[in-house]
């Protein structure tokens, strides 16, 4: 049996509508869209049936095509990229060593599950922002410290235009608000399964005029050594003006 892909540009090489003719605008990721065709149609739906949990065909389906899609994806590097940390107004950080993953065994996270290692980072401090606003209080200070390139890692770019639309589809899904971490933790697994150090994804909170990804190590034990200490831990703002980035 071919690629799942194959299977379904067989299944509709006599389609008489392969161009739907939509155009689809997610979240506020920056994608759009324009020829939303009958195999992108297709490969949605098998994905959503298995994001969802449904038990049927279409569910089985839609994870192999998950896999063979991530399998073969391009390999990266880690960009330089920052982690931010809210700490007790009364008590700012020290040293950029207080940025590291939280502990081994500790709450489960987007895209990891309890038990489960990952370092959540984002390549510009506008994406710093946008994902720490929501949890601002008055007791307490945002703070961030930068991390080098890592050229020792292997990751994926799930934020590169040119990946297949069902990937798009699943992780614009995975990032938004109202999805529960069952499903962007059983597409981090997928990635993990592969032995990939790590993934980049679309930020979802950015806005018209300036959009950003994060990055998610799975693989984060050398962490120490790709802190950038030659940098103090610095305060971030969450005040910023309209549209303007921070980076």
């Amino acid at each position: 049996m071919g690629s799942m892909l194959e299977l379904i540009r067989g299944l509709l090489r006599d389609s008489p509508n392969p161009e739907i003719g939509t155009s689809i605008w997610r979240a506020h990721t920056g994608r759009v869209s324009d020829s939303f065709t009958a195999e992108e149609q297709a490969c949605e739906i098998l994905v959503n049936s298995w994001l969802d949990g449904r038990i049927d065909i279409g569910s089985v389906l839609g994870l192999k095509l998950v896999q063979e899609l991530v399998r073969d994806l391009p390999r990266h590097g880690v960009p330089a990229s920052y982690r931010a940390r809210f700490f007790p107004s009364a008590t700012p950080p020290t040293s950029p060593l207080q940025f590291g993953p939280p502990p081994r065994g500790g709450s489960q996270g987007r895209y990891n599950s309890t038990g489960q290692s990952a370092l959540y980072l984002s390549v510009d401090l506008f994406g710093l922002k946008a994902e720490m606003e929501r949890d601002k209080d008055d007791t307490r200070r945002l703070y961030y410290a930068h991390y080098r390139p890592i050229d020792t890692l292997s990751v994926v770019d799930l934020s590169d235009s040119s990946i297949h639309a069902a990937l798009h589809l699943a992780f614009d899904r995975a990032e938004r608000l109202d999805t529960s971490y069952e499903i962007s933790q059983k597409l981090a697994d997928v990635v993990r399964s592969f032995g990939i150090d790590g993934m980049i994804v679309p930020g979802v909170r950015g806005n018209l005029n300036h959009h950003y990804c994060n990055v998610v190590l799975f693989n984060c034990r050398d962490w120490e050594y790709w802190l950038d200490t030659s940098h103090p831990p610095q305060e971030l703002d969450l005040y910023v003006g309209a549209g303007s980035p921070l980076a």
